[in-house]
């Protein structure tokens, strides 16, 4: 949903945040267009096992954040699955989860680095990103 993508980035576009690299991501969401290479498109079903798997693992952590619990492993794995889901998006074509995956990336890269402390807000900017990602996932099930 676009709007709801606007809204977010509108949240985060100002004050401390605002060239933060997952604030320019989301911002690059918004004007990103998909094209999925042709090529790819036999993939698609293993894409979105894959996308599935992230966003179900995301949740489990966004829970975890939510108790306070930023453990190392645990920002660890966030990092690395938002890595590979970003990846697996611009390989294929799907620019949209690519940047909105990369702006998490880039948060815990950060966080992982000590660059940043994750706050209350900056998790529900995690889950609106995931809920993003798995509402344009649905999309892009109904037209690879």
């Amino acid at each position: 949903d676009r709007t709801r993508a606007e809204e977010l980035y509108r949240r985060w576009q100002g004050g401390e945040h605002k060239d933060r690299a997952y604030v320019v991501s989301l911002s690059n969401a918004l004007s990103a267009t998909d094209n999925c290479d042709p090529m790819y498109k036999e993939f698609f079903g293993d894409f979105y096992d894959e996308a599935i798997t992230f966003i179900n693992s995301m949740k489990t952590y966004v829970v975890e954040f939510r108790k306070g619990q930023f453990d190392t492993n645990s920002v660890y794995e966030s990092f690395r699955l938002s890595h590979m889901v970003k990846g697996a998006s611009a390989t294929m074509g799907y620019k949209v989860i690519a940047s909105l995956s990369s702006g998490l990336e880039h948060m815990f890269s950060d966080a992982r680095e000590g660059k940043l402390t994750i706050t209350p807000e900056m998790v529900e900017l995690v889950d609106h990103t995931m809920v993003l990602i798995a509402e344009h996932l649905e999309e892009l099930k109904k037209n690879p």
